[in-house]
């Protein structure tokens, strides 16, 4: 085998192993009373929402007395993190996550986000955004709403998102230095896409506070299996 080849699969095995050894930042400044609590309510909504921890992560969990042991759990199945600085004037900062970026063609993934919060910010909603799930039209109060986006534009707005805020959940940040929220991302097609997300504060359910610089992701969409009832 010659040297380039030799050197090309170990540039690949190089870049996968960095990929796979990505990690989300660690609080050791937090308690771990109340972040224990938080997360087994993560549990439960994952639970409700048909995507439960393993029973391995749920006995770690449950197992876990430090803080650090609780984030390596859940910090896995963070599709991004959100880094708020600043408590009177919020400024956010979106990290990519260790999750890896699958969806389903015609169907609802459920991530996590991982809130780190330095300051305590509390009592705003967080949201996602991103200009792939912008709508196909414009809303006007009329029953034929005019065409918002045409051509290539149709194509690039392929998702929609959601964050879970009912119970057992809240829907405002509690002020906790770190906590985890819970995204839901639906995806109209099949295949590698490449979609920018980013997150905004929002006050009294209207007033965005803050919004932060998107990141882009490589999402790849399983396709949908046609099932026939007789």
């Amino acid at each position: 085998m010659s040297a380039r080849p030799v050197l090309s699969i170990l540039a690949v095995l190089f870049a996968t192993v960095l990929s796979q050894a990505d990690e989300l930042p660690k609080v050791k400044n937090v308690e771990q009373q109340p972040l224990a609590a938080q997360a087994k309510r993560v549990a439960e909504a994952l639970a409700f929402l048909g995507t439960p921890l393993t029973d391995t992560d749920r006995q770690t969990l449950a197992a876990a007395t430090d803080v650090v042991a609780i984030q390596q759990v859940l910090d896995k199945h963070c599709l991004a993190a959100v880094k708020i600085t600043g408590e009177k004037s919020p400024q956010l900062e979106t990290l990519a996550g260790p999750a890896k970026p699958e969806l389903a063609e015609q169907g609802w993934r459920v991530f996590l986000v991982k809130v780190l919060n330095p300051d305590g910010v509390k009592g705003l909603e967080l949201r996602a955004d991103s200009p792939n799930a912008m709508p196909m039209v414009a809303g006007s109060g009329r029953p034929d709403p005019k065409v918002q986006s045409v051509g290539e534009v149709v194509g690039k707005r392929f998702l929609d998102l959601q964050m879970f805020n009912s119970q057992p959940l809240v829907g405002e940040l509690s002020g906790l230095e770190v906590e985890y929220r819970i995204l839901q991302i639906y995806s109209r097609d099949a295949g590698n896409k490449e979609a920018n997300l980013g997150f905004r504060l929002i006050r009294n359910g209207k007033s965005a506070v803050a919004s932060s610089k998107p990141v882009t992701i490589q999402f790849t969409g399983e396709p949908a299996v046609l099932v026939k009832l007789t």
